[in-house]
């Protein structure tokens, strides 16, 4: 083949009577498989052994790789292989193109697998992600719930020794109120107690003296009627 036929049939999707119609991820990763198609490659060791349905199959309805996997442990290899070669190239194939379109699906799997695995990697970094930071949330509104419940009980705590301090202080003030009005009390008694004392003699002074102006008015009459 020429330079251009090579490089067409390098970086085209699958023909038809292998794949069955075109391969989003084939054509996609159609350049990456044509450099690890050679014998030896990393996929063709692991991957050649994966057989998808759905896959490229046949004239007969068989996926070509199960049928490659078969050959590899089948008793009759070498003559199965032959005959497989020979049938493709009846049907104007050749090994090299065949091979290559075989690990192209078989690439394009292993690259489907892959990204279902990372999306459920990365779903669940995600969750977890999710997780701690709606625990780290949930530690946070703890810490300041907390430190607000802390603040109250000091404020309370503060407010209640102000108010303790203000109650004994009023107290204190009573009993020294209480303690005044006794004394006052008292002296209110004794003055009450003088006052009459006061009256007593103020009463028995103005009785002397009446009977003292009575006695001198008597004696100023005798002396009248001596006189007359």
């Amino acid at each position: 083949k020429s330079r251009q036929e090579y490089k067409s049939d390098i970086f085209r999707g699958p023909s038809s009577d292998a794949a069955g119609g075109d391969d989003d991820a084939s054509s996609y990763c159609g350049s990456s498989t044509s450099a690890l198609s050679r014998p030896g490659s990393a996929v063709d060791g692991p991957a050649r052994t994966l057989g998808m349905e759905g896959s490229a199959s046949d004239g007969h309805g068989r996926t070509l790789a199960v049928e490659r996997t078969q050959s590899m442990h089948s008793p009759f290899d070498g003559s199965m292989r032959v005959r497989r070669t020979k049938s493709k190239m009846s049907d104007g194939g050749s090994p090299v193109r065949f091979k290559r379109e075989i690990d192209k699906i078989l690439f394009s799997w292993i690259m489907k697998l892959w990204l279902r695995e990372a999306r459920k990697s990365k779903a669940a970094i995600a969750k977890d992600a999710e997780s701690r930071r709606r625990a780290s949330w949930e530690e946070e509104q703890r810490r300041k719930m907390e430190e607000e419940m802390e603040k109250k009980m000091k404020d309370l705590t503060r407010m209640n020794e102000s108010l303790t301090l203000e109650l004994e202080k009023a107290n204190q003030e009573i009993e020294r109120y209480r303690k005044r009005v006794k004394v006052l009390e008292r002296q209110v008694e004794t003055l009450t107690s003088e006052a009459a004392e006061r009256e007593k003699q103020q009463e028995q002074t103005i009785s002397q003296l009446r009977s003292q102006l009575e006695e001198s008015f008597n004696q100023l009459l005798e002396r009248e009627s001596d006189i007359e």
